[in-house]
C-alpha cells in the first residue's frame, strides 16, 4: 500500500482566497467607508495611538534626560546673577523641562502604565532637585548648615539642653535631629554635611511616595492621581524640602493622611443643609459605609500614635496643622475612629508642657504674638517690595502670583465637582485645614507660604479633578492642551520662585574654606560678627561661639561701623571680653544686601575694602569669595 500523497499548500490558499474575494464582491455598496461590516477574518491589529506606546515615552525619557546631562556640562554657577541659577542655565535645561511636560500629560491622557509614567516623575525630581546638588559640589541654603550644626551638637554631647542659647527651639522640639545623629554615627561618618546636601531630591521621591498613596484613597481615577502627583511636583517652590526637620516632618505629615484615609475613614453623604443649596447634591448618599472596628484598626490606630509622637517632637508648627487636620475630618464626618484626633491633639500640647516647656515658658510672648490676628499675619507676607532689587521683585511678585493661580484652579476644581454631583470632604476639610496657621502667627513672614506647601497636595488633587471630574469626562484634546497651558504657567512660576534666590544660597568652595578656618581654629569663648546670616556657619561646635550680626544690630551702630569702618571694626575685634574676636564677610552675604537690603547696596564690599587696606587687622583668609579678618593678638590654645 502507498503512502498518501502530501496536501498540496498552495492549491488550498488560493481556492480559499477565491471564496473569500468572491464573498467580500458580493457584499453591498453602503454610503460611507465606516459603515462597512467588520470582516470576521481580519486578523490586522487594531492601530496603537502613539502617545500610549511606551517605546514613543521610552525615547521622550532618553531625550529629555540626554538634555538634562548637557545642561550640567555647560552650565557656569559663576553666571549665577540677579535672577539666580536661571541666569546661569542654558536652553537645553528648559527643553528638558518642556519634554517631560508634554510627554507625561500626553501619557496621562492616554492612561498609559505606571512603569511609563513613574519615570517622568522620578527624572523630573532629578532635573530640578539634584542639578544644583550637582552643580554646586556645596550644602545649599544657610539654614541646612545650621542644622548640620545641631546634628553636630547630638553626636558630640548625647544629650539635650533646653536652656541652650545656639538654636534652642531645635533642643526643645529634637526628634528629628535625634534621629539624624544616630543615623550618622550608625553608618560611620563624623557629619551630616556627608549627605545633607541631597535632602532635596530624597524628601521629593518621599513626599511623592506618601502623596500617591494619599490620592488611592480620594480617588480611583488614575488620570487624577498622575496629574495631582504632577501638579505638586511643579509647584511645590516654597523650598522646605532640604534637610530640616520641616521636611521630615511634612513627609510624616502626608504618611498620616495616607494612612488615615486609606484605614480609618468613609465617604459621607454631604449634610442635608448643604444639599439645600446644592441641587446637584440633593440625590447623593454615602458612598460607603462605615466599617466595623476591629483588631486590625487598632493596630493601625497604635502605628499611628507612632508617627504622632515622631512629628510632635520633632517641629512646633506641623503638629498643629495635623490636629487641625484630623478635627476638620472627624467633624465632617470622615473618619471612622474620631479618638485619632483628640490623641493628636493631646500629643501637641502634652509636649508643649513637657518636653518643650522651657523654650515655652522662655518665649511665650513671641509664641502667641499675632495669635487671632488673621489680617496682620496674611499681611505680612505681602510686604511692600520697593527695597528690593527690580529682579527680587519680579521674582517675589511672580511667586506670589503662582500661587494665586494655583488657588484658583483648586477652587475652581471644587466647584465643578459640586457641580457634577460629587462630595469631595476629605479633599476640601485637608485643602481649607492650613488656614489655622494664619490665625496662630506670621512665622517671620512665613504664613501665607506655609499655608500653601500644607494645602498644596490637596489643591493639586482638586486641580486635576477640573481637568477629569469623572471617569467619562477629559477625553477630548482640549483637555491636554488645557493642562498643557496650565502645567506650563505653573512650572514658570515654580523656576522663578524655587531658582531666583540662588545668588545667596548657593555657598563656593571659598566661602565653606573660610567658615572651616574659622570654625575649626578658633577657640571657646570667640566673638564671630558677620554681615548676614546667609553664609556656611553655625555647623561645628557652634555653642562655643557668640554671634553678632551687622545686618540685625541697631541703625546707629550700624551707621557708625559704615561710617567709620577701620576705628569701628578694630575696637569691636579687639574686644578684650572674648578670647579671639573673627569678622567674616562672603559673597553670598554681599549678594543678599545688595538685593533685599536690610544695609545699604554696596556696604559689605565697601567694608570689607577698607579692612584690606588698613593694617590694624590680619587677613587670615582672602578670595574673591570670602574674607576673615583679625585683629593682632596672642591666641590662646583652643580648649576642647
Amino acid at each position: 500500500m502507498s503512502a498518501p500523497s502530501p496536501p498540496d499548500v498552495e492549491a488550498t490558499q488560493r481556492r480559499l482566497y477565491q471564496v473569500f474575494a468572491a464573498r467580500r464582491n458580493a457584499l453591498p455598496l453602503l454610503d460611507s467607508p465606516e459603515a462597512l461590516p467588520t470582516d470576521p477574518f481580519d486578523t490586522t491589529p487594531e492601530r496603537t495611538p502613539w502617545a500610549s506606546r511606551p517605546q514613543f515615552h521610552g525615547l521622550l525619557l532618553v531625550v529629555a534626560a540626554l538634555l538634562w546631562l548637557w545642561s550640567l556640562q555647560t552650565t557656569d554657577v559663576a553666571k549665577i546673577g540677579d535672577y539666580g541659577l536661571l541666569s546661569a542655565l542654558p536652553v537645553t535645561f528648559y527643553l528638558a523641562l518642556a519634554v517631560l511636560s508634554v510627554g507625561f500629560l500626553l501619557g496621562v491622557r492616554r492612561e498609559a502604565p505606571s512603569k511609563v509614567l513613574a519615570p517622568y516623575l522620578v527624572l523630573f525630581i532629578g532635573v530640578v532637585h539634584a542639578s544644583p546638588v550637582i552643580l554646586y559640589g556645596t550644602l545649599r541654603y544657610a539654614w541646612a548648615w545650621k542644622h548640620v550644626g545641631v546634628v553636630d551638637y547630638f553626636m558630640r554631647n548625647h544629650a539635650l539642653n533646653p536652656h541652650l542659647s545656639f538654636l534652642p527651639v531645635y533642643q526643645n522640639w529634637p526628634g528629628f535631629f535625634g534621629l539624624s545623629s544616630t543615623l550618622t554615627e550608625a553608618v560611620g561618618l563624623r557629619s551630616a554635611l556627608s549627605f545633607a546636601a541631597w535632602a532635596p531630591p530624597v524628601f521629593e521621591l518621599l513626599n511623592l511616595a506618601a502623596l500617591w498613596v494619599l490620592l488611592g484613597s480620594l480617588t480611583d481615577d488614575r488620570r487624577v492621581r498622575w496629574t495631582a502627583c504632577w501638579l505638586f511636583l511643579i509647584a511645590n517652590w516654597v523650598g522646605q524640602n532640604y534637610f530640616a526637620p520641616q521636611a521630615f516632618v511634612y513627609f510624616l505629615y502626608l504618611v498620616s493622611i495616607g494612612i488615615v484615609l486609606k484605614s480609618l475613614s468613609k465617604r459621607p453623604a454631604a449634610p442635608r443643609f448643604v444639599r439645600k443649596l446644592i441641587p446637584p447634591l440633593r440625590a447623593t448618599a454615602a458612598k460607603s459605609a462605615p466599617a466595623a472596628v476591629t483588631s486590625s484598626t487598632w493596630g493601625t490606630v497604635a502605628v499611628l500614635c507612632v508617627i504622632f509622637a515622631v512629628v510632635a517632637t520633632s517641629h512646633p508648627l506641623t503638629p498643629i496643622v495635623l490636629t487641625a487636620a484630623l478635627f476638620g475630618l472627624a467633624i465632617f464626618g470622615v473618619l471612622r475612629v474620631r479618638s485619632i484626633a483628640l490623641i493628636m491633639g493631646a500629643m501637641t500640647v502634652g509636649w508643649l508642657f513637657t518636653g518643650a516647656r522651657v523654650y515655652y515658658s522662655s518665649n511665650t510672648s513671641s509664641i502667641f504674638k499675632g495669635l487671632g490676628s488673621f489680617t496682620a499675619n496674611l499681611s505680612s507676607n505681602i510686604h511692600a517690595l520697593g527695597q528690593v532689587q527690580e529682579s527680587q521683585r519680579i521674582v517675589s511678585q511672580v511667586g506670589r502670583m503662582q500661587v494665586a493661580l494655583v488657588a484658583l484652579l483648586a477652587v475652581c476644581g471644587v466647584v465643578r465637582r459640586l457641580r457634577h454631583g460629587n462630595w469631595d470632604a476629605a479633599g476640601a476639610v485637608l485643602l481649607g485645614c492650613p488656614i489655622v496657621i494664619l490665625v496662630g502667627g506670621n512665622y517671620d513672614g512665613e504664613a501665607l507660604f506655609r499655608v500653601f506647601l500644607f494645602a498644596l497636595p490637596f489643591a493639586a488633587y482638586f486641580i486635576a479633578l477640573l481637568m477629569y471630574p469623572s471617569r467619562e469626562a477629559g477625553r477630548r484634546w482640549f483637555t491636554t492642551a488645557f493642562a498643557i497651558l496650565v502645567s506650563a504657567c505653573v512650572l514658570v512660576g515654580f523656576l522663578f520662585a524655587y531658582y531666583g534666590k540662588e545668588a545667596w544660597s548657593y555657598f563656593p568652595p571659598g566661602e565653606v574654606r573660610a567658615a572651616e578656618i574659622v570654625y575649626h581654629e578658633a577657640p571657646a569663648g570667640t566673638l564671630l560678627v558677620e554681615g548676614t546670616h546667609d553664609y556656611p556657619n553655625q555647623f561645628y561646635d557652634a555653642e562655643r561661639f557668640t554671634y553678632v550680626t551687622l545686618a540685625t544690630e541697631p541703625t546707629k551702630s550700624v551707621e557708625g561701623v559704615l561710617q567709620h569702618p577701620v576705628a569701628k571694626m578694630a575696637e569691636w575685634l579687639g574686644d578684650p571680653r572674648y578670647q579671639q574676636v573673627y569678622l567674616i564677610i562672603t559673597r553670598s552675604q554681599k549678594e543678599q544686601i545688595d538685593a533685599i537690603g536690610p544695609l545699604p547696596r554696596g556696604s559689605l564690599g565697601r567694608l570689607e575694602a577698607a579692612l584690606l587696606a588698613s593694617p590694624k587687622f590680619q587677613v587670615v583668609y582672602h578670595d574673591r569669595d570670602a574674607t576673615v579678618f583679625r585683629v593682632h593678638r596672642k591666641v590662646p590654645r583652643r580648649v576642647r
